[in-house]
């Protein structure tokens, strides 16, 4: 297997570790009417204050409402950014509905994608679509209620069974979420854009995705968990290297047999580049290949005349290197 691959490692049970419910609240937030906002609002603090007061669980809920909320100061790219990585990490998804929702849809689907329980949650006078209905996510139930007391009610009869259901699944889950993680795919997509050259843009029209995704891959952990096959394998051909599917203990990623090695030496010093450009969300990509060719031809140099190796380039050498304008030499 290559130094440079990518492998996803599932460690033993015993190294789950323990931590809250988090919980994504999703509801529609534009296009309400303002009798349907109210509901809406009422229906969220409701939720909030049943799932704070459940003693079954600590349970930590993320309410877009409260922070992405239409208004707020957020770009498009990361208001998607912000709640897709809330909705893919959630070990409940609670989607309430009360009127029809784009958005909420999108969550839905980002969240079985993603594995994680879903339950809706809807007054009963709610014509619910059947595409959302439809979604083959692992339900935990549809909780229809008349008013707002009612709907505390139910809550508080149907969450120690949640709970119960939330928690057999975590072991799996979260292993496998720490999995993803732990491969550190972004890393590897930006190590072979600096070798191979590849700018942002142009890797994007080739996996054929958006450059915030790619981008988003390359600085977000998280943003990789729900990478599908199809947009793998356009990856990997895009990156010229192999794609294979998951399995324990094999790469999903590596670097065709075409790709010289590197020494341990210029493999430190290219992972300092690429923390240097994750940590500072460096975009100039022209100028981060400039640097690693001039450093790379630096090597080749000291390598031919038998000049000393030297020590490995660190995130601060980088970060003034690219600062100056100049080159290496």
């Amino acid at each position: 297997m290559s130094e440079e691959s990518v492998t996803l490692r599932i460690d033993d049970i015993e190294r789950v570790q323990q931590r809250p419910v988090y919980v994504y609240l999703a509801s529609p937030l534009t296009s309400q009417s303002g009798r349907r906002q109210a509901q809406n609002r009422r229906a969220r603090l409701a939720i909030k204050q049943e799932l704070s007061d459940c003693p079954n669980a600590f349970f930590e809920v993320y309410d877009p409402a409260d922070h992405t909320q239409p208004g707020s100061a957020h770009s498009a790219d990361e208001v998607y950014r912000i709640d897709y990585c809330r909705t893919i990490t959630a070990d409940l998804l609670i989607l309430h509905v009360n009127a029809a929702s784009i958005g909420l849809g999108i969550e839905a689907q980002l969240g079985t994608d993603a594995g994680v329980p879903r339950v809706i949650v809807s007054p009963m006078s709610m014509k619910i679509s059947r595409m959302l209905l439809g979604i083959p996510a692992k339900g935990l139930g549809l909780l229809e209620y008349r008013d707002i007391s009612d709907l505390k009610l139910k809550l508080r009869k149907v969450l120690p069974d949640w709970t119960r259901r939330i928690v057999a699944g975590f072991p799996s889950r979260r292993r496998a979420l720490e999995a993803v993680r732990d491969a550190k795919i972004g890393r590897f997509v930006l190590r072979m854009r600096i070798r191979h050259g590849i700018p942002r843009a142009e890797l994007a029209d080739r996996a054929l995705l958006s450059e915030e995704h790619v981008r988003c891959i390359e600085l977000f952990d998280e943003c990789a968990i729900c990478l599908t096959l199809i947009q793998s394998h356009q990856l990997a051909e895009a990156l010229n290297c192999k794609f294979r599917p998951l399995r324990t203990d094999v790469p999903m990623f590596e670097p065709n047999r075409g790709l010289p090695g590197l020494l341990e030496v210029d493999r430190e010093s290219l992972d300092s580049l690429i923390d240097f450009v994750v940590r500072r969300d460096i975009r100039n990509d022209q100028r981060v290949f400039e640097l690693w060719d001039h450093y790379m031809e630096m090597r080749s140099q000291a390598i031919a005349g038998r000049e000393p190796l030297g020590e490995p380039m660190t995130e601060d050498d980088w970060e003034h290197e690219f600062r100056s304008g100049g080159t290496l030499f």
